[in-house]
């Protein structure tokens, strides 16, 4: 009875020795309702998210790409207008 329980135990795949390439897409509100709160997300992003395989993609009431991923502490640097997410998508 003990062998047919064994035969149901789940059995984690090999896992694929090369590397793989991981990305982060930070897709961020910048209007101007997050004001308030923009010096506390520029310095979480600008302190604890990698550059590298990293795109940063602010929306207001246009799209901004940030090309070298760092956040100003001020929001009217990146935008600050009304909220139009279909936009950033």
């Amino acid at each position: 009875m003990e062998e047919e329980n064994h035969s149901k135990i789940y059995k984690i795949p090999a896992q694929n020795k090369k590397a793989q390439k991981q990305a982060i897409i930070g897709l961020i509100d910048c209007s101007g309702s997050m004001s308030s709160w923009w010096k506390m997300v520029a310095k979480h992003w600008n302190e604890y998210v990698p550059k590298e395989n990293c795109h940063t993609i602010l929306f207001d009431d246009n799209v901004h790409k940030v090309p070298n991923h760092t956040l100003s502490e001020r929001i009217f640097d990146h935008g600050g207008g009304m909220t139009d997410i279909p936009k950033a998508f």
